[in-house]
């Protein structure tokens, strides 16, 4: 009897003995730290707070309140520290308030984890009640269009080491977009990119360089950043070759990209481009283009390295290459081996930028 009480009370009763505010007299508890503790979320724990000055009791909560274990790991946790402890032990974790009323500081007298020993005791507020997931930080505008996405293409998601959501823009063909340029395809490409924002995203690509032309409108019409077109990227590449050096921009269709598309993005006049095409390479023409149903990746991946290894020999002085087309990506080390340029596109964007939006602390040692 005398175990199971004491079971139930390492269990269910936490000591919390370092001030709430470190810099404040007469301890008190914040009402968001008793909102925090009494939340559905935590399963109401038992808590019992001490002034650490006084040993006066400042807050107290179902602190002897007998409750079943969440879990039988929990039970053999707690059975394996009463054995290398003794029944007598009391475990103490430190609270700290910070700046956000809505996070505290937790230290374990024995906490193995790391930074210091703390973990952080947070609210997560619902800011959108269309979301019903998370964690999909890039979203993605595809065309309305069928043919096979290799992996190294944007619209095949196991390219990417995080994961992305898809969004079809309605009715937007290869044609509509390339060669029609239709502007009526505004609207349905911003409609698909506020509904990527509803779903959580937290910023939004798109799967087609042509997609250019709709770039400025789409970024005024949301609210988190947008970077359809890898051609979004000649504005970063240019400054970084020496002086005298061309970017080289292999295209789906070299005959279809205007200075409309390239105005677009910020491309001005002064900077100078070698624009190549795929248009006329059959395996690309007919499984992309013109959507057959089938791809030889072999096949395309030769006609892309034939065409970059041409644009080279013709213009030596290209000191980079970008893909504009999201297709070609899967090819980029072969086309790097042949070249011996660096080679941009959607993927080298689209990682730089979830970069930014998913900062990770560094490891290390000094």
């Amino acid at each position: 009897k005398v175990f199971k009480q004491r079971l139930i009370s390492l269990i269910s009763i936490i000591g919390l003995l370092a001030p709430l505010n470190p810099s404040a007299h007469a301890l008190s508890v914040p009402n968001s730290f008793k909102k925090l503790a009494t939340s559905p979320t935590l399963a109401k724990p038992g808590i019992i707070i001490f002034d650490p000055t006084t040993q006066t009791e400042i807050y107290s909560d179902a602190a002897d309140e007998p409750r079943a274990p969440a879990s039988v790991l929990k039970i053999i946790s707690a059975t394996a520290a009463i054995t290398a402890f003794g029944p007598d032990k009391v475990f103490n974790t430190t609270i700290n308030s910070t700046d956000d009323p809505d996070v505290y500081i937790l230290q374990g007298e024995r906490d193995v984890q790391e930074k210091g020993g703390s973990a952080f005791m947070t609210v997560y507020h619902v800011r959108n009640k269309l979301q019903s997931w998370y964690g999909e930080s890039i979203g993605i505008l595809i065309l309305d269009a069928a043919y096979p996405c290799v992996p190294g293409n944007v619209g095949n998601a196991g390219t990417f080491d995080f994961p992305v959501r898809y969004k079809v823009v309605k009715n937007a063909s290869i044609d509509r977009l390339l060669n029609q340029r239709d502007p009526a395809l505004l609207d349905p490409f911003i409609d698909a990119a506020r509904e990527l924002q509803a779903e959580g995203v937290k910023a939004i690509t798109g799967a087609c360089g042509f997609m250019a032309l709709f770039q400025r409108q789409v970024a005024d019409a949301v609210d988190i950043p947008v970077f359809l077109s890898s051609l979004l990227q000649v504005r970063f590449i240019y400054p970084m070759l020496p002086k005298g050096r061309k970017i080289g921009i292999i295209s789906a269709d070299s005959s279809a990209l205007t200075p409309e598309h390239f105005a677009g993005v910020g491309i001005t006049p002064d900077i100078p481009l070698v624009v190549g095409g795929m248009e006329n390479q059959v395996e690309f023409r007919d499984a992309v283009l013109l959507e057959k149903g089938t791809l030889d990746s072999d096949l395309i991946q030769r006609e892309v390295v034939e065409v970059a290894d041409q644009m080279v020999q013709k213009h030596p002085d290209i000191g980079a290459i970008l893909f504009e087309c999201s297709d070609l990506p899967p090819y980029a080390a072969a086309v790097q081996a042949a070249v011996n340029r660096p080679v941009f596109d959607f993927i080298t964007m689209i990682n730089y930028v979830h970069s930014a939006l998913v900062r990770r602390p560094f490891q290390g040692f000094m």
